[in-house]
């Protein structure tokens, strides 16, 4: 089961590690070598590196640095470009898998526990800067240690414009926003949740929610209560043109029941009828 719940504490773990490590940081550490540390305990970014469509295998030890709550980590550079979007998966029979992905300026993050199946981590994101990424894998409770399987997949893009394979639910009431949703991107989380990639383009720019750039249109990453009727904001990104320019993450996602008659009330209906069993 997915687990509505803020992630370990990897902020202040991922500010100490990238002050303590130069800008450039060489990524010349091959695949099952553990992280290097700094001199307080984090590991240094570049000390593990993976690139779209590889796939990584290491193991977590009692000897791996810690996260606050005592979960031990790796933390993977990896290079990305606005607009990309990719599937991150953490696999592992040795321990409940959690995974992270931040940009190195701590601006924006994604953190997933069970979407993966079991408990397994897997990540769907649209990145929206072009520039070096973190990775973090790491355990959901603390002391766990063992073998585990990192893969970065390409998935298929698509900009904010783009309307092939987009479908219309609604048109929202308050700004004329047109409303779409990607069926493709529908991935069941476990206990009739599940997540859908939306896109809300407006007829003019609109003053930046977040940032401090205008935009005409966003993608949001939705979850979905099919048994609850319920709907909560994972994520969004914000596009004037094809550019992304401001985004943000929910610590906690907010689930709120879907108002009979809505655009959320089309969506859930539209979402939880075309999901896959």
């Amino acid at each position: 089961m997915f687990r509505n719940t803020t992630s370990p504490a990897l902020v202040p773990v991922l500010l100490a590690a990238l002050a303590a490590a130069p800008a450039a940081a060489q990524s010349t550490v091959a695949q099952n070598t553990a992280p290097t540390a700094s001199s307080d305990g984090a590991p240094a970014p570049g000390s593990l590196v993976i690139a779209v469509g590889e796939t990584k295998r290491g193991s977590l030890t009692g000897e791996d640095p810690r996260l606050d709550e005592g979960e031990h980590y790796h933390a993977y550079d990896f290079d990305g470009r606005a607009g990309q979007r990719i599937a991150v998966s953490l696999r592992s029979s040795s321990f409940d898998s959690y995974l992270a992905i931040v940009t190195s300026d701590i601006e924006w993050e994604n953190q997933d526990d069970d979407s993966g199946g079991d408990s397994n981590a897997l990540l769907d994101v649209t990145l929206p800067v072009t520039g070096r990424y973190v990775i973090i894998v790491t355990t959901y409770e603390g002391d766990e240690t063992g073998d585990y399987t990192l893969s970065v997949n390409a998935l298929e893009a698509s900009t904010a414009r783009d309307t092939e394979e987009w479908v219309q639910y609604g048109q929202a009431s308050d700004n004329d926003a047109t409303l779409f949703y990607l069926p493709s991107s529908i991935r069941n989380t476990g206990d009739d949740i599940v997540q859908v990639w939306t896109r809300w383009t407006y007829p003019g720019m609109q003053p930046p929610s977040t940032g401090d750039a205008q935009y005409d249109s966003e993608k949001r990453l939705v979850r979905v209560d099919c048994g609850r009727d319920a709907l909560g904001l994972v994520s969004f990104v914000e596009y004037a043109g094809d550019t992304a320019v401001n985004n943000w993450t929910a610590k906690d996602v907010e689930m709120n029941p879907a108002v009979p008659g809505s655009v959320g009330s089309s969506l859930l209906d539209r979402v939880c009828s075309n999901r896959t069993p």
